[in-house]
């Protein structure tokens, strides 16, 4: 798939995911593209991280996304739309997370200031 191809259906799933938000069993396809019947195939350790004030995308959808992907985990953080950009450090300390448990390190996701960054939600 090409870049170009990838950020089309990107933008489709974007907008499926926005029309999903109304619909309470959130149920999301892709015309051309249907990734939820690809989701049950999914294999690697998945973690889905969602923003709890996300105004687009609810959490629900983060949750239909955990449900999809078997063995997945959903980690709602406190952050808007964009939570790589709106709380970097609660995204990178989940990555983190993901890549001691990877390598069978200890696993550490305690903010340096005393708070709790992520909040996993199953």
């Amino acid at each position: 798939m090409t870049m170009t191809s990838l950020a089309a259906v990107a933008k489709q799933a974007t907008r499926r995911l926005l029309d999903c938000q109304s619909n309470s069993s959130a149920e999301i396809s892709l015309p051309e593209h249907d990734l939820l019947a690809e989701a049950g195939r999914i294999a690697a350790p998945t973690v889905v991280i969602w923003g709890r004030h996300d105004p687009v995308l609810s959490p629900r959808v983060g949750e239909t996304a955990r449900d999809l992907i078997p063995g997945s985990r959903l980690v709602v953080i406190d952050s808007g739309h964009l939570p790589h950009t709106t709380n970097p450090a609660a995204v990178a300390a989940e990555l983190v997370r993901v890549a001691n448990a990877a390598f069978g390190r200890d696993v550490q996701t305690d903010d340096p200031q005393g708070g709790r960054l992520a909040k996993e939600e199953r």
